[in-house]
């Protein structure tokens, strides 16, 4: 969902997943993941089994494009029919309607010649990233603000938190070769 002023200017999309937001930003992604226990405590407040106002849980990490450019041209493709509406607050200058989220984003020129595509697959976010000829891969580094603790397994790399563990699937890469696929080693370094 693209930020048309209804939140801070250092979101400029907005990704809503089942376990949280991610907060789409020049420099980086914004990961805010949402303990699973905090739907049955807002359903339990609602429904009278408590009374108290339940204590949410959330937890915040960062990755960071290191080395990147800082102003990349974030482009909203594959956009859809829904719309969403926000009218937050008293001040009617901060309601937006008619915001057609998009599917995929591409972070254009994110590094010299190398664009960033960050698409949704079901429930998840994927992101690949697209090589020009000639171009140096080892431009692409993220760095990982936030979490509790990262490790490499089978290929995945592990990003734990206090609301649980995400996944990030082994790198996948390949180029073409006179029409060819080949696959070229890739993996994740700590």
């Amino acid at each position: 969902i693209e930020n048309k002023g209804q939140w801070s200017d250092w979101i400029k999309y907005k990704a809503i997943t089942p376990a949280g937001e991610v907060h789409l930003e020049h420099d980086g992604l914004r990961y805010m993941l949402a303990d699973p226990e905090n739907r049955n405590k807002v359903d339990s407040f609602h429904t009278g089994r408590i009374t108290k106002k339940p204590t949410m849980k959330f937890h915040v990490y960062k990755v960071t494009f290191e080395g990147a450019n800082p102003e990349p041209e974030l482009e909203g493709l594959k956009p859809q029919k829904n719309y969403y509406n926000y009218f937050i607050g008293s001040d009617q200058s901060k309601w937006k309607s008619g915001i057609h989220p998009n599917l995929a984003i591409n972070y254009n020129n994110l590094y010299k010649d190398i664009t960033m595509y960050l698409s949704s697959n079901g429930q998840a976010l994927e992101y690949e990233f697209y090589v020009k000829p000639n171009a140096d891969a080892g431009q692409i580094k993220m760095k990982f603000d936030g979490p509790d603790d990262m490790r490499i397994k089978n290929g995945d790399l592990i990003i734990t938190t206090s609301v649980g563990q995400v996944m990030e699937m082994k790198p996948y890469a390949y180029q073409y070769i006179n029409d060819e696929k080949v696959v070229v080693k890739c993996d994740y370094r700590l």
